[in-house]
């Protein structure tokens, strides 16, 4: 596989209206040339992401969820 693209999603529902919510949530590095034998898909937890100070429950609580997808090119088939 080549030209990777991951995008990580948080979803969750908001405790003051109780409506579902989505988050693209910002990685260190969203692209890779070819895939490696491994590839650590990292979120950094600063002050500006929105799981900033969450606890395990507070997860719980919003019934939150991580979706992660990536993208690639293979080459063998040209898919």
């Amino acid at each position: 596989l080549s030209d990777l693209q991951a995008q990580v999603i948080l979803t969750y529902i908001k405790p003051e209206n109780g409506m579902r919510t989505y988050q693209n949530l910002s990685l260190e590095r969203d692209t890779a040339t070819m895939l490696p034998l491994n590839w650590n898909i990292v979120h950094p937890i600063t002050d500006e992401s929105p799981v900033f100070n969450w606890t395990k429950e507070e997860f719980v609580k919003n019934n939150a969820e991580i979706m992660v997808t990536i993208k690639g090119l293979d080459e063998a088939s040209g898919q």
